[in-house]
């Protein structure tokens, strides 16, 4: 037995205690490693329960790498707000299966995953009958129109045509995709908010900023634009 005598004291961090060094993705330059303050981490993390109210009732599907600072800065939203987190396994084409085994109600991605969901929806919708597509078009008109002109996100009875769109494509349970690191066409937007029945979100955000600096809230009923700044953001 080893009898330590040494006691060191605690010494919780502070605002400036840097707590990683997130290395930027490379794509305009040599990636840079950014020293990310455990004030910044938790500056932004307190500014996303203004995006949505996340709860213990959620469940958020982490699919960005662990070394991406959002998907970070989320881990601590879902910590403090109980919201369970699970982990897919890595394999891109096995995603949408695991979405229906894990059935979150949180997902946040990159562009490129969004307009491949859009893609096999497209395709999906296009093998229909003509009149399961001529139902599908009218409904969607219809909420597109009321959205837009009047910013009506839930209409109960269309609604629930594009909930069985939701179980079929997501698990049934998805409440709210975000979409970062690059644009997302106003289109697929659009289309995936109504189809699927989610709010979508877009922001903008940098390794040197924590992850945000803008983004939409829940409310925002709007196509193509990343919001506004966060509550964090001078």
């Amino acid at each position: 037995v080893v009898k330590i005598t040494d006691r060191y004291p605690h010494r919780p961090p502070t605002y400036d205690t840097p707590a990683a060094i997130m290395y930027t993705s490379g794509t305009t330059g040599p990636p840079k490693g950014c020293i990310v303050t455990h004030g910044n981490f938790l500056g932004t993390a307190s500014s996303y329960i203004h995006v949505y109210p996340f709860n213990e009732s959620d469940a958020l599907l982490s699919f960005l790498p662990l070394a991406h600072v959002y998907e970070e800065v989320l881990h601590y939203v879902a910590v403090h707000s109980r919201t369970p987190i699970a982990f897919y396994s890595g394999s891109i084409p096995r995603l949408i299966d695991e979405i229906k085994i894990l059935q979150p109600t949180l997902f946040i991605s990159v562009a490129r995953v969004f307009e491949r969901i859009y893609e096999g929806m497209q395709k999906k919708i296009s093998q229909q009958s003509f009149l399961t597509r001529l139902a599908f078009n009218t409904c969607f008109s219809i909420k597109s129109f009321l959205l837009n002109h009047f910013r009506m996100q839930r209409v109960p009875i269309i609604d629930s045509v594009f909930q069985k769109i939701n179980e079929q494509a997501v698990g049934g349970h998805m409440k709210m995709f975000i979409c970062g690191g690059s644009a997302l066409s106003v289109e697929i937007q659009h289309f995936l908010r109504i189809a699927l029945n989610v709010y979508f979100l877009q922001g903008y955000g940098l390794t040197e900023t924590a992850a945000g600096v803008t983004v939409q809230s829940c409310t925002d009923t709007l196509d193509g634009n990343v919001g506004v700044l966060l509550h964090c953001v001078q």
